[in-house]
Order: C-alpha cells, then structure tokens, then sequence
C-alpha cells in the first residue's frame, strides 16, 4: 500500500483539518476495478493514520443514496470520494 495516492491524501487532508475524526467513508463502485484498487490503498492509508475506512458498495447511480445512509447509518464523519464517474457525476 501507499498512502501518496489521491485516496490516501483525501483520509490525510481530513485527518489534517479534522482531527477529532476517526471515521471517514468512501464510495466503492463494485462495477468498477480501479475503484477497488483505490479502496484498498484508502484501507493502507486509514490504518497508516489511525482512523477507520468505512465502505459501502454501490454499482450504479440507483445505489448511490442507500449508500451514502450506509455511511451516515455506521457514522462516517467524513466521506472521500473515489474517481469514478458514477459517483463524480451523481455525487
């Protein structure tokens, strides 16, 4: 894992600003290979700087607002955001 990728600058920009937060979600796109990729170096990050990484699957947009309850449903503090075009575009 690496935590110098645009996933692990995203949980360590939050750390940064939000200190106190200890539970930051994310989006994974289970369509899509590279969002699973940046899950796992968001996971490499998140233990790197002590919070945990909460994820909810998703697979297309008519899952994006189930997922984003999921996230508020397990107390996500904060959410970063894979680059991934259904979630950029519905987002």
């Amino acid at each position: 894992g690496n935590i110098d990728t645009l996933a692990g600058k995203q949980i360590e920009m939050l750390r940064e600003i939000f200190p106190a937060f200890r539970r930051i979600g994310m989006l994974v796109n289970i369509s899509n290979e590279s969002t699973i990729s940046q899950k796992r170096n968001a996971e490499y990050a998140a233990r790197a700087l002590n919070v945990v990484l909460l994820s909810v699957q998703m697979s297309g947009p008519g899952d994006i607002d189930a997922a984003f309850e999921g996230l508020r449903h397990q107390g996500a503090e904060a959410i970063v955001f894979p680059t991934d075009a259904t979630v950029l575009r519905e987002r």
